[in-house]
């Protein structure tokens, strides 16, 4: 499941236990760190631009046409 967040200052991605933050890039591990106190994007890079690539993926996307 993937839940897009938005904002008038930003936009987020969850999924899984993962939620990457576009403005001021940021990562966190919602399971560990629900409060989003400690920002991971420099110990997961891989995992933020996986989160990065999949946020520009549905930003392109159509709402119509997603599928998820």
């Amino acid at each position: 499941e993937v839940i897009l967040e938005h904002s008038r200052k930003s936009t987020a991605i969850r999924r899984n236990h993962w939620k990457y933050i576009d403005k001021e890039p940021q990562l966190y591990d919602l399971s560990k760190d629900p409060g989003e106190t400690r920002n991971l994007i420099d110990v997961f890079p891989e995992t933020a631009q996986e989160m990065r690539t999949l946020l520009d993926k549905f930003q392109r996307q159509p709402l119509s046409g997603r599928s998820d």
